[in-house]
């Protein structure tokens, strides 16, 4: 076998193509970003409302990633 590749391309894809695949990846990665950031809030909301009911202190934990962990820790009674 040649070690050396030596394929070339040769599709018929037109340069137009590029910037219609490329504008549909965007699309996709902003829909899913905004679904995303949509599905952080509504859960953060969530914990805030279970750490008031439940007389928690520093029920704003809930919007901070690594916080959020340790307020339903703190919910539930149980140690760190």
């Amino acid at each position: 076998m040649d070690p050396t590749y030596n394929y070339q391309y040769l599709g018929n894809v037109p340069p137009e193509m590029t910037g219609v695949v490329t504008a549909l990846f965007g699309g996709m990665l902003l829909f899913f970003l905004i679904l995303l950031i949509a599905v952080y809030v509504v859960m953060a909301i969530s914990l805030m409302k279970i750490a008031n009911r439940t007389n928690t202190e520093n029920a704003w934990f809930a919007w901070i990633p690594i916080l959020n962990l340790i307020l339903m820790l703190q919910i539930a009674q149980r140690p760190l």
